[in-house]
């Protein structure tokens, strides 16, 4: 393909498009992070309120505690007050209605001192209200709520930016125009050719990683909402009790899985780039 000095009107226009929605996926997704930064503070999930204690006596007045293996940690109390309280439960044989959930160990190196013992100790999640059959009150990430649209937003923000991305491509690849003898020129020219074929099958697959990628944005966010205690009313009777139900079918999905379609997504969006850094792309 021939260098042009000036961009055609649609190209300029692709330009603006793309810097739009470019702008618009920066804003969403720093949104979403720090919105979930919030939510998991919110939720008090593991880690959440741990304070580095601290010598409260001279000399070492202000100095952290440390010891051989780390930072002694302070008792925490509960927000606004000044009661003494613990996120950390003990397995006392007697706490549990059921037998607890392990996570899986298999293939871990064990020293002796650990070997046969059971677990003794964890960190339980609660919110400061009450769960109820309605699903959207006490319900930070909710699969309807802020964090759950802002990245299923994101994403899709992304899908379109890919398809305005394969768009350019093609218009870049005819000399800016869209015409039929642009396109004749276009297929008659091997390079520009079996680039703009490659990037149609590019710009197809990362639509649809990103459709995926938000869809699993929501499933992730169902699952830790009903991790969290979201239940349903089973019944027309209303002084029944709910039952634990997720809001969509994606919440059974491993944590794995779903973070393996956001990085899919991300990674396949940055072929393109990777090409042009090579210089692969120069030919075209």
């Amino acid at each position: 393909m021939s260098q042009r000095d000036e961009k055609t009107k649609i190209e300029k226009r692709l330009d603006i498009a793309r810097g739009v929605f470019g702008t618009a996926i920066a804003i969403c997704a720093l949104t979403t992070v720090l919105l979930l930064g919030a939510n998991m503070d919110t939720a008090n999930l593991p880690g959440s309120n741990i304070k580095i204690a601290v010598y409260s006596e001279e000399p070492k007045k202000g100095q952290m505690k440390a010891v051989l293996d780390g930072y002694l940690l302070q008792v925490p109390t509960g927000a606004g007050t000044s009661t003494a309280c613990t996120n950390v439960v003990h397995n006392n044989g007697s706490s549990f209605s059921n037998k607890l959930c392990m996570s899986s160990v298999a293939g871990k190196e064990t020293t002796p001192r650990e070997e046969g013992k059971p677990w003794n100790s964890g960190w339980v999640s609660a919110l400061d209200c009450p769960r109820t059959v309605d699903t959207g009150s006490c319900a930070p990430f909710s699969a309807t709520g802020p964090l759950s649209v802002l990245g299923m937003t994101t994403f899709g923000l992304y899908a379109i930016q890919t398809l305005l991305f394969t768009a350019h491509t093609g218009v870049a690849l005819s000399g800016g125009e869209l015409s039929l003898s642009a396109a004749r020129q276009l297929v008659a020219n091997k390079s520009s050719r079996t680039v703009f074929g490659l990037t149609i099958v590019w710009g197809v697959i990362g639509f649809g990683l990103f459709v995926w990628a938000a869809v699993s944005f929501q499933s992730m966010c169902d699952k830790l909402d009903t991790g969290l205690g979201r239940i349903v009313q089973t019944s027309d009777d209303a002084s029944k009790a709910g039952a634990a139900a997720c809001a969509t079918s994606g919440c059974e999905s491993s944590f794995l899985f779903l973070f393996m379609t956001y990085a899919l997504a991300l990674v396949w969006s940055s072929v393109p780039y990777v090409l042009v850094w090579f210089g692969v792309l120069d030919s075209a």
